[in-house]
């Protein structure tokens, strides 16, 4: 449209017209995009790539930016959590600490103990202790529970909140009890504890192979 056609003149045929816009072609009155951005600022399709390799440049620069001050900070230095390193790689403090044979500082009484202090097995044991010691029950049973379920009444019929579960406890062991919130952890253990006063019970509660006594 005028003024960007050229000549303006009357019945003129396109093929003898322009466009004054950069980027057009003697003969079209029209102007492609593409030619206008690369005429009019130099930019061209290849351009698309090259700026693709850009942000993936800057993402792994950042990404290892990130990983080398994790490494240099330490956040988990210290607290209650446990770190473990690989071989060859303890930092020197642990090193110095671990040669010193020496615990981490008590937060309770502020106390530096050796490692090992109060392992019956690296002191030996006062006759007292031997004797105070004798009188500690000691258990060596095995505590197991065989297709036990658990059923209440619901409605008009009945709920099952357990159904077949086995298992057992070795003394001495420490076993952990898992599961998805509302998956039975509570009622199985009330069970178990035959705490249960509400519903029906059955299975097999045994102690080295003993059933066990109400």
């Amino acid at each position: 449209m005028p003024p960007y056609i050229v000549p303006i003149v009357p019945n003129a045929l396109p093929r003898y017209q322009s466009c004054t816009i950069q980027g057009s072609t003697p003969g079209s009155l029209t102007v492609s995009g593409a030619n206008y951005i690369q005429v009019a600022y130099g930019y061209s399709r290849s351009h698309l790539w090259r700026n693709f390799g850009f942000i993936c440049a800057f993402f792994i620069f950042f990404v290892f930016l990130t990983a080398l001050g994790m490494e240099l900070q330490k956040p988990n230095k210290g607290g209650g959590a446990v770190t473990i390193y690989k071989r060859g790689q303890v930092p020197s403090a642990v090193e110095k600490a671990m040669e010193k044979n020496t615990q981490p500082r008590d937060e309770e009484t502020g106390e530096v103990h050796a490692a090992g202090a109060g392992d019956p097995k690296d002191e030996p044991s006062s006759g007292s202790d031997n004797e105070a010691s004798k009188g500690v029950a000691r258990s060596d049973t095995i505590f197991t529970w065989q297709n036990v379920n658990y059923a209440i009444p619901y409605e008009k019929g009945e709920r099952k909140l357990l159904q077949d579960v086995q298992g057992y406890v070795k003394p001495g062991k420490l076993t952990a009890l898992m599961g998805a919130s509302g998956a039975g952890k509570t009622t199985l253990l009330n069970t178990l504890a035959q705490r249960i006063r509400f519903g029906v019970v059955s299975g097999d509660f045994l102690v080295d192979g003993r059933p066990l006594p109400s």
